[in-house]
């Protein structure tokens, strides 16, 4: 098993759940405190929180993950602040396009281009040090066109998303 957990991201979810869509920065800071809540709940220890989003008071959890002290927790990014994050904290790294618009669209498919991954990448890296070898490198795949040849599929992609087939 493993624990994915981000900041939140898809702005639908936030109005059929009723909660507000707040800044990046916001959501991020909640999906601190949440990641700091669940790393203490997989102790089995009672404990008490705090914080700016969440309070949480005497809980103990359970039953116990098979995995400890915690199974392995995947923390997918696509900006700065979260992929460093992600290199500090997360056992598996995912690789994302920002998506702070809280939609899928051609500025987030631009974004996962070789170049934009690949410096990605090297953030979590540079950020990891000595835990990079630890870490497992995860992709998020939005967007599988397949088609009997490449200008089919970028022409269709192109398509989709209402862009030049650049």
């Amino acid at each position: 098993m493993e624990i994915g957990i981000g900041a939140g991201w898809m702005a639908t979810d936030y109005v059929q759940s009723g909660i507000v869509y707040d800044k990046p920065g916001v959501r991020i800071d909640r999906f601190l405190e949440g990641l700091e809540i669940i790393k203490r709940a997989m102790t089995g220890e009672k404990f008490s929180f705090s914080g700016r989003h969440y309070t949480i008071t005497d809980y103990t959890a359970t039953p116990l993950p098979v995995q400890r002290p915690c199974p392995p927790i995947l923390i997918g990014g696509g900006g700065p602040r979260v992929l460093k994050l992600a290199a500090q904290l997360a056992d598996i790294v995912g690789i994302n396009p920002s998506l702070k618009d809280g939609v899928v669209n051609a500025d987030t498919i631009s974004e996962m281009s070789a170049d934009s991954v690949t410096s990605k990448v090297e953030l979590v890296k540079q950020t990891a040090g000595s835990r990079m070898s630890n870490i497992e490198l995860n992709i998020r795949t939005f967007l599988v066109n397949i088609r009997d040849s490449a200008d089919e599929a970028i022409n269709g992609t192109a398509n989709m998303f209402k862009v030049a087939p650049e």
